[in-house]
């Protein structure tokens, strides 16, 4: 709730990823939340974007998918039927609780060709929330709005989605976001203000993502091998 007083002051309207049917005990923090899907609907009712993310969070394969930079799948390498089973599923308890997601948020970034499929099959969701670019782009079925940050940086350009985890945030983190929130307010936008142009990944894209997955693997390497 931290995260979201600090949002609601400053009117930032982000993406949230709602895991329909949690299942992973490492998000189990404080017991289950009788009011969690009024919670999501009161996000939903101020103008918050609301992601599918996943199905139980529950990961069963080390297939990296399509960006890779992710290291275990709830979904990556899994038989389509199966995808398009829990995709299914997921959606179903999304859409009963009268809660129809905008976006796709993968767990650990992982999903693949298949999941995409599913997504399209079972579901009205057009819009990808992660991948790797310098600006929205569109693959002639989905528009992905690419996820590159997991902290604040002032940049000179490009679209730029900043992925927090609250529940992992301690003090100086969310002193870190109040202040990057207070000095850089006019560069926050949301979904509804976004424009979803039939962008093509160009060259300048391309090279970006190489270098940013060389980049990041090499330092998350370092980072095991320490």
């Amino acid at each position: 709730q931290r995260v979201e007083k600090l949002l609601d002051k400053y009117k930032v309207k982000p993406i949230v990823a709602v895991i329909p049917d949690n299942k992973d005990k490492f998000l189990n923090i404080d017991g289950m939340d009788e009011k969690f899907w009024d919670r999501v609907r009161g996000w939903k009712k101020k103008g918050w974007s609301i992601a599918l993310h996943g199905y139980q969070h529950l990961y069963t394969t080390h297939d990296r998918g399509i960006v890779p930079i992710g290291i275990r799948s709830e979904f990556a390498g899994l038989p389509f039927e199966t995808q398009k089973e829990m995709i299914r599923k997921a959606w179903i308890l999304m859409l009963n609780e009268d809660i129809r997601p905008e976006l796709w948020v993968a767990p650990s970034h992982t999903f693949d060709h298949n999941t995409l499929k599913a997504l399209y099959s079972e579901t009205d969701i057009r819009i990808i929330s992660d991948g790797i670019a310098l600006n929205i782009f569109y693959d002639g079925t989905f528009y992905w709005i690419p996820q590159q940050l997991w902290h604040f940086r002032r940049l000179p350009f490009g679209k730029w989605t900043i992925c927090l985890h609250p529940n992992t945030m301690e003090d100086k983190d969310f002193d870190l976001l109040e202040e990057a929130i207070t000095l850089n307010r006019k560069a926050f936008n949301s979904l509804q203000n976004i424009k979803l142009i039939e962008r093509r990944k160009n060259i300048m894209d391309k090279l970006f993502e190489q270098f940013f997955i060389l980049r990041f693997n090499q330092k998350h390497k370092t980072r095991a091998e320490i």
